[in-house]
């Protein structure tokens, strides 16, 4: 937007936003957050400083992706833009990126000493990743497809308190409903 006008799009944007050629990559999806500009591709992120006024972005950094073409696998939060993908739950505070599952529940995220993958453990899964502005949490839910795994398993993050809680079957009509906290 123009200096001191909100949510209007100039007529003729000042530059035009360009992917490497060739890298036969397509964008998944666009989050912004303190300035800086996150371009989600199917495998990887890239961050760029839009502080500048300009006819050009500043590359800043390259991250690990999405790797499941979704979306849903991002969101915005009031702390920073978070994202899922095979290795773990991922975290940018404006400055930097962080694997915030690591040491936590990188066992149970990639199936490791008994556990059973909660990330797609059935090729069908659709990851996602939701943030509740209230409760200040991010709930990492193991599909919404309803194709996928036959349990609706919740991870949930405390921004607060950088704690861990696991609920299993939690989108189904299930009372018996367990939590297992990891701190």
């Amino acid at each position: 937007s123009p200096v001191d006008e909100f949510d209007v799009f100039p007529e003729e944007f000042p530059f035009e936003f360009v992917t490497a050629p060739g890298d036969g990559e397509r964008i998944i999806k666009l989050e912004a957050f303190a300035s800086r500009l996150l371009v989600f591709y199917s495998n990887k992120l890239e961050v760029y400083d839009i502080s500048a006024v300009g006819e050009s972005l500043e590359f800043e950094a390259k991250y690990m992706g999405l790797d499941g073409e979704h979306p849903s696998q991002a969101c915005l939060t009031d702390y920073g833009v978070a994202w899922i993908n095979s290795n773990g739950v991922h975290f940018f505070n404006g400055e930097t990126a962080s694997t915030i599952s690591d040491n936590k529940i990188r066992n149970m995220w990639v199936g490791e000493d008994g556990y059973t993958a909660f990330w797609k453990s059935n090729a069908s899964d659709v990851p996602t990743i939701a943030y509740d502005p209230r409760a200040k949490k991010l709930l990492c839910i193991k599909t919404v497809s309803s194709g996928g795994s036959d349990f609706e398993h919740i991870l949930s993050h405390s921004l607060k308190t950088k704690s861990w809680t696991y609920k299993e079957n939690a989108l189904t009509n299930s009372t018996d409903k367990r939590f297992t906290i990891y701190r």
